[in-house]
């Protein structure tokens, strides 16, 4: 009967075979220099957590902008603009508002930003800072003209010039208009808001969008984890030696000048 015992004397691990005589053939013998090293290992160690890849600095510089969120507001903006310009269909009067039609320009400079909001691509970074710039230009336009039609009262109709004064149903006619234009001026100073917004929006994005432009081509430093040792795979034939270097610590490789 063929055993295998293993002792540990100054340093040195001891391996010894023993086994019926003429059985040489069928014990298979350990041959030291045929088994490769065994890299002694200690105790389990937590691996440390490897950081995260950071992303370049154009990307991080425009995602800081939320364009995407932007993106929602000018295309909601745009709507609302358009919407109200058609009010140009109701009466000639109302044809004061066709020119709030250029919020089609919102929602296109939207829809650019939304479509950027990656941050990856160079040209749509470019498209969205140029769609910004022409956005703020035309939600100044537009807030300026709207302001005018406010204080000169442009677009409202008269309904009663036809109606004799001392009737009741020229009072009538006088409190429909009254609560007519009432309405208007709401709906203009609600779109006066919404430009205003609209402003902001643009002037952020055209920051935003600036800044990563100018930081295209740089990446930031990436971390990189790397372990003091490693062990490499034990094949079968040293298997026996596993439990007596589980003992030794795991050690750097000694140094010679």
């Amino acid at each position: 009967m063929a055993y295998t015992s293993i002792t540990t004397a100054g340093g040195v691990v001891v391996v010894t075979q023993v086994f019926p005589q003429g059985d040489e053939e069928k014990v298979p013998i350990l041959d030291p220099s045929a088994a490769p090293l065994l890299a002694p290992s200690g105790p389990a160690r937590p691996t440390p957590p490897t950081a995260p890849a950071k992303p370049p600095n154009m990307t991080a510089t425009f995602l800081k902008g939320e364009p995407q969120a932007l993106g929602i507001v000018q295309i909601f903006v745009g709507l609302m603009c358009v919407l109200f310009s058609l009010t140009a269909l109701v009466s000639h009067h109302q044809m004061v508002h066709a020119p709030l039609a250029a919020g089609l320009a919102f929602v296109v400079s939207g829809s650019v930003a939304v479509a950027a909001r990656r941050g990856t691509a160079v040209g749509l970074i470019w498209a969205t800072l140029t769609c910004s710039v022409v956005s703020t230009l035309l939600a100044v336009a537009a807030a300026a003209y709207l302001c005018t039609l406010m204080a000169t009262r442009a677009g409202q109709e008269e309904l009663c010039g036809d109606v004799m004064s001392k009737s009741r149903m020229r009072r009538d006619c006088d409190s429909m208009q009254w609560r007519l234009n009432r309405v208007m001026d709401g709906l203009r100073g609600l779109i006066l808001a919404l430009l205003a917004l609209q402003i902001c929006v643009a002037v952020s994005l055209s920051v935003f969008s600036s800044r990563a432009l100018s930081r295209r081509g740089s990446s930031a430093p990436d971390t990189v984890a790397v372990e003091s040792c490693d062990a490499p795979a034990v094949s079968p034939t040293t298997a026996l030696l596993a439990s007596v270097a589980e003992e030794t610590a795991c050690e750097p490789p000694p140094y010679y000048p």
